[in-house]
């Protein structure tokens, strides 16, 4: 997706390591770097896991979390093509 950011002169506000396929595992603490930047997760997300975001006051109290910037959207084939795009 950073090819997709680069296009629209957005700045990607994870600045940290990923994978070779671009992802990164990381916990919601580390998230705490980021501010206020929108934060967009792909689906799906396992039941027990919304769970415990939902409940988390570490998460609801994240400045993204706060500022309302937050979206999840539908997968998507993440490795490439229009649809990702």
């Amino acid at each position: 997706f950073q090819d997709v950011l680069d296009r629209l002169s957005l700045t990607n506000a994870w600045a940290a390591p990923t994978d070779s396929w671009g992802f990164a595992m990381l916990g919601i603490e580390e998230l705490v770097a980021i501010g206020e930047a929108r934060v967009i997760s792909l689906d799906p997300i396992p039941p027990h896991v919304k769970i415990r975001i939902d409940q988390s006051s570490l998460w609801a109290n994240l400045p993204c979390v706060k500022a309302g910037n937050v979206r999840t959207i539908p997968p998507v084939w993440p490795f490439g093509g229009l649809a990702a795009a």
